[in-house]
């Protein structure tokens, strides 16, 4: 969901959106739906056929950009265009499988398993980071708040000041997924549901086999793979 109430929907399987499939029929990559007017538009990705909607990871709006991150880099959307562009290892990325995106005073944060890469959304390219701490480390999600960046990876969860770029391990706990609500900050692991309090973070309660997880209201809603 967007700025302007507006929902990109990605399918992770090969019957699409609902419909029948056919061999002869265009793929649809995407699909967008505007809320206040019930308005469907489907996008069919042409430039770079062996990407699917399937292997959309991530997506985020950024003005007139769409951010699509992908199991092969990250795709761009130009929605005045409609003209599509790849980035990957070809143009400095040192991993191409981009599972989330965060945007921060132009420059796009963007999670791998190799580490963190950033993009400047002025001139869609890389920029040179100093976060040599995150190489190789695998970036389970990210999250920008105030000025902090924080950081869930398989050898701890960390918060990076924007400002400054000084960095702080919270725990050596591997954390899987981050979510903020109403200024508080929760985070999962495979079994527990955890808050983060005066930068410690501190078990809410346990629950097998977590997926993922909201917080709205008084209730912290869990997907549980096994149900």
């Amino acid at each position: 969901l967007d700025k302007d109430d507006e929902w990109w929907i990605a399918d992770n399987d090969l019957k699409n959106f609902d419909r029948t499939y056919y061999y002869d029929r265009e793929i649809i990559f995407l699909v967008k739906w505007n809320l206040n007017n019930n308005k469907w538009v489907e996008y069919y990705q042409k430039k770079y056929p062996y990407i699917e909607s399937r292997h959309i990871n991530c997506i985020y709006k950024l003005k007139e950009f769409l951010y699509i991150g992908t199991d092969y880099g990250l795709l761009t959307l130009d929605l005045i265009t409609n003209k599509w562009d790849l980035y990957n290892s070809e143009d400095g990325f040192y991993d191409e499988d981009i599972q989330r995106i965060v945007h921060y005073n132009d420059i796009l944060y963007l999670a791998t398993s190799k580490g963190m890469i950033l993009f400047s959304h002025i001139i869609n390219q890389t920029i040179s980071t100093n976060y040599k701490f995150l190489l190789n480390y695998q970036i389970n999600d990210i999250l920008a708040f105030q000025d902090i960046l924080y950081i869930a990876s398989d050898r701890g969860f960390y918060t990076l000041n924007l400002n400054n770029e000084k960095y702080n391990l919270i725990s050596n706990r591997e954390l899987y997924e981050l979510e903020l609500y109403e200024n508080n900050l929760f985070a999962s692991t495979e079994n527990q549901i955890f808050k983060l309090e005066k930068n410690q973070i501190k078990p809410v309660f346990d629950i097998n086999y977590i997926e993922n997880f909201r917080v709205f209201g008084d209730y912290i809603w869990v997907n549980n793979r096994n149900v």
